[in-house]
């Protein structure tokens, strides 16, 4: 997905989950997050339950801990093929037939995956509390997996990889976590290749559902109008009836190594796009495990060079003014393990040394200015209104839960992130700045015409032209 947008230094930052901290029992301040009634089934399943009866919706997510680093070797993109295989058809609707389902209630079923998970999301309206239920346990239990829809899908898939191989900026996030993950499961592939498809069969397919889609990997969260005792009922008889298994979990959190260069060095990749007459940036730094006490203060110094304070302004002159740069935008995803913040940029071709110049002196600036105690106050208080808002709707909540119990998180990390956020200081942010972007743990991803400035970025780092 394109990113960036006709903004100048907007505070477009992805806030797409939260810490995963324990909330105290006395909150000191009011808490954003909504009740929840946490289920665990007797097969292992279980169930996130929001009642929310302010609207006549059922927002449901069902997560499968099945991301990518489970691919087998040689086999990447195999989760996220079989999570679009399972969201095809199921039961007793062929593909035509549950689409036709699907729109006759006005609902669509979207798919994710990452490698804190996979994920279905759809909703319905507060009617259809049996059909809906009924349609999630057959997701679950029983897709159809018939030869004919799988090879149009790995069809599909093939040329879909392919564009986006072509296209190549969903790569640039991709080729910086595998620089930073090597040697890690978490190194693999999300997106799968154009080779990777064109050798996948449908027994493939089949064999990681059966490996992965257990009950005891599985929790489904569900917001909206509904009586919860009900809906608990409901969903235990359509999903306990499932066996557990006893197939061991991968439980292991990766975090990013910080690096022992002290050469001043940056990390150059390039995705080549000859002939390109523009060019997309992406700058990279790691980021914390959303279970680290950093994270906190991580998110909210991303959000500050996005577009809060006075390094914000600094970046508009270093960059924006003199560069001829159109966009900056700032994404910091977050994960059980660690990931990488990212900040966007575009800018023609020709102008690609000068931007990356500069925008790595802005970084420098980043380490070496102390955030002023207004713009740190600025951002508590912008993030506290964010947060709220999180939850004004049930389908806000249910995706915001969805994001928490995706990461193994505890529901109420919204109200433990605001007590961590409220403990920064200056100095704290700037000990995070020295780190997060000190030049041997920042990495630059470029997508465009290579050979226009392959040369020319030698004099910040080491260049790498990705090949595959």
């Amino acid at each position: 997905m394109n990113r960036c947008r006709p903004i100048i230094f907007g505070t477009a930052i992805a806030l797409c989950g939260l810490v995963g901290y324990t909330a105290p029992a006395e909150a000191s301040q009011p808490r954003v997050t909504p009740e929840v009634r946490r289920v665990t089934l007797g097969n292992g399943m279980k169930l996130w339950l929001e009642e929310n009866n302010e609207q006549p919706i059922l927002a449901y997510s069902l997560i499968i801990d099945a991301g990518p680093q489970y691919d087998p070797p040689g086999q990447s993109g195999l989760a996220r093929a079989t999570l679009r295989a399972v969201s095809l058809a199921s039961g007793d609707r062929d593909e035509t037939a549950q689409q036709r389902w699907l729109d006759s209630l006005g609902a669509e079923l979207t798919h994710s995956v990452s490698h804190d998970g996979a994920r279905l999301t759809a909703v319905f309206n507060s009617r259809e509390l049996i059909s809906s239920v009924r349609f999630f346990r057959d997701l679950f239990t029983a897709p159809r997996f018939d030869s004919v829809s799988m090879n149009n899908l790995l069809r599909r898939m093939v040329t879909s990889a392919t564009q986006l191989r072509d296209v190549g900026l969903p790569y640039m996030p991709e080729v910086a976590r595998q620089a930073l993950y090597r040697g890690t499961s978490l190194a693999s592939s999300i997106w799968g290749s154009a080779k990777s498809f064109s050798a996948m069969t449908t027994s493939d397919i089949r064999a990681f559902y059966d490996r992965y889609y257990t009950p005891e990997r599985v929790t489904l969260v569900v917001s909206g109008d509904f009586d919860t005792k009900r809906l608990q009922y409901e969903l235990s008889l359509a999903f306990n009836i499932i066996p557990g298994s006893s197939a061991e979990r991968d439980t292991t959190t990766v975090a990013i190594a910080p690096s022992r260069d002290t050469t001043g060095k940056y990390r150059i990749y390039l995705i080549d796009q000859p002939g390109a007459v523009a060019a997309q940036i992406g700058v990279y730094a790691p980021l914390a495990s959303a279970y680290d006490s950093s994270f906190a203060g991580e998110m909210s110094l991303a959000y500050i060079l996005a577009g809060a304070g006075e390094l914000s302004l600094i970046g508009q002159e270093l960059i924006t003014e003199r560069a001829l740069v159109s966009t900056i935008d700032a994404e910091t995803p977050f994960s059980r393990h660690g990931s990488v913040a990212e900040i966007m940029l575009a800018c023609p071709t020709d102008a690609v040394a000068e931007t990356i110049e500069r925008t790595l002196a802005w970084l420098g600036r980043a380490r070496d200015t102390r955030l002023s105690k207004r713009d740190l106050e600025d951002t508590k208080r912008r993030f506290a209104g964010r947060f709220g808002l999180a939850f004004e709707t049930a389908l806000m909540t249910s995706e915001r839960l969805a994001d928490l119990a995706q990461a193994g998180m505890d529901y109420r990390a919204h109200d433990a992130l605001l007590l961590a956020q409220e403990a920064l200081t200056p100095d704290k942010m700037q000990g995070l700045a020295q780190r997060m972007f000190a030049p041997a743990n920042v990495m630059v991803v470029v997508l465009g015409d290579a050979e226009r400035y392959r040369e020319a970025l030698r004099a910040f780092g080491d260049v790498t032209v990705v090949t595959d």
